[in-house]
């Protein structure tokens, strides 16, 4: 939570409203920002990719005014969203078909934030429940001895408990989720309470009695809506996949840490828990996913294929000369790391699956080993896989280590230390990475922002044209 929501949030009122209409498709918001010493400043409202609720991320960035209200008119899931001007932000739990007002000034926020409307209830609770927790928690509380923090952790749940059963204007369905959501903070706060103390008291043999975690007894870990609504109840199944996993590396000393959270975690029999909590683990780089993890490589194939489906490049979507069919722009002579140079051209008459990557970019190296499975799938058709390094000059050595530390497979290509000076990567609307291109062996684009190989979607892919 931002320091400066704290100071403000006894300030915020609760409006008396009627009760926001459920049929109502469209959310109504205005935002009334002052203060801008310049104009055309930048407003950024986004869902938050932490919010299970919602599926299709939300993001716009609108131009703000002094004296010139926002107001828009927007289809939203429910859930939680942001709102910032690159100093301040805000958390809107917003439920679809309000009709909400957001306003401040940006040089006094901390006294002038407002946000009033239908709807508005669920928002300026949790504002005023975090205000009420920032009061009691602090540092020196992992310092109590597990009896007085027990104690006081029980006071602030039954204080917030009594907060929400007397809170007006929310639901008794969103009632009854957060009271569960109070015990899962509760027990979270428990969890970290052995590590915490050992660090503040400088006391690394600390342990707490067997009679601290008895409330974690019973606890089940497969609530698919608690998960969905609850922070806390998403991490504390988490630590537990996090202890089942070492049952793996007992087994198999050498496995790779991640990789056998990953193994526990694909034992999780819903989707909707195990898919998100996938995200949270990136895949080894140098994974290889042999017949023995081909298991866990269809898993995280149709959870990555959940999670980029609504992922593209705006300035693709928008730019003719980007469409299917039309000729592609060349590059030329980058340097191949297995010797002389590669361009465009060189290529002709096979499909050219392109990924443009960086050795500083950790999701580029997430998609590595899902990569090297694409092409071992595909070794024997009419599709060449070239990956095609950005990387500054001065990385160069770094570069080579890497595919060869890596074993990395395809044609290897360094964009001569170039990006943004490049004709290609302008071309095609390079701003980040990683970025894939599928080119037809005519040297026509096929798709100028191709699915990643992690994706279900990038199969279906090479299926449309029968590769």
């Amino acid at each position: 939570m931002n320091k400066f929501h704290f100071a403000i949030l006894s300030l915020l009122f609760m409006a008396c409203i009627k009760p926001v209409d459920k049929t109502n498709e469209y959310t109504v918001i205005k935002f009334n920002i002052t203060g801008f010493e310049e104009t055309n400043n930048d407003l950024y409202f986004s869902s938050s990719s932490a919010d299970l609720s919602i599926e299709k991320p939300f993001r716009k960035i609108y131009k703000a005014n002094n004296n010139e209200p926002i107001v828009d008119t927007l289809n939203l899931e429910n859930g939680v969203y942001f709102v910032g001007d690159g100093n301040n932000f805000i958390t809107l739990d917003i439920i679809n078909g309000s009709n909400l007002s957001v306003s401040y000034n940006i040089q006094d926020f901390k006294s002038t934030l407002k946000i009033t409307g239908e709807g508005s209830e669920q928002s300026n609770y949790r504002l005023q429940k975090d205000f009420k927790k920032s009061k009691v928690f602090y540092k020196k509380m992992y310092e109590l001895n597990e009896h007085d923090f027990i104690d006081l952790q029980l006071k602030v749940k039954n204080d917030l408990i009594n907060f929400i059963q007397n809170f007006t204007g929310v639901s008794e369905d969103f009632k009854s989720k957060e009271i569960r959501n109070l015990h899962y903070e509760y027990l979270a706060n428990l969890s970290r309470f052995e590590a915490s103390h050992a660090y503040y008291t400088k006391n690394k043999d600390f342990k707490v009695s067997e009679a601290f975690y008895k409330e974690f007894e019973g606890l089940k870990y497969d609530n698919v809506q608690d998960f969905i609504f609850s922070r806390a109840y998403q991490g504390l199944v988490f630590e537990h996949y996090k202890e089942v996993s070492l049952d793996y590396l007992i087994s198999k000393p050498e496995l790779d840490k991640d990789l056998a959270l990953l193994l526990a975690l694909n034992t999780i029999s819903d989707d909707k828990i195990k898919y998100p909590l996938f995200y949270r683990v990136g895949v080894p780089v140098d994974t290889e996913f042999t017949d023995e993890l081909t298991p866990l490589y269809h898993a995280l194939v149709n959870a990555y294929s959940k999670r980029f489906k609504y992922l593209e490049n705006e300035d693709v979507t928008i730019d003719p000369q980007l469409k299917k069919g039309m000729p592609s722009t060349k590059f030329v002579n980058f340097e191949n790391l297995g010797g002389g140079t590669t361009s465009l051209e060189d290529l002709a008459g096979s499909y050219i699956y392109i990924d443009v990557w960086a050795t500083w970019c950790a999701p580029c190296k997430d998609q590595i080993p899902f990569l090297k499975k694409a092409e071992e799938l595909f070794h024997d058709k009419n599709i060449q896989f070239v990956s095609i390094s950005v990387d500054q000059a001065k990385d160069y050595e770094k570069l080579k280590r890497t595919v060869s530390e890596l074993n990395l497979k395809g044609i290897q290509l360094f964009a001569n230390g170039e990006w943004k000076e490049n004709d290609f990567m302008n071309a095609y609307h390079i701003n980040s990475i990683p970025r894939f291109i599928l080119i037809g062996p005519d040297g026509k684009i096929v798709d100028a922002d191709a699915p990643r190989p992690s994706t279900r979607a990038f199969f279906d892919l090479l299926e449309q044209i029968k590769i």
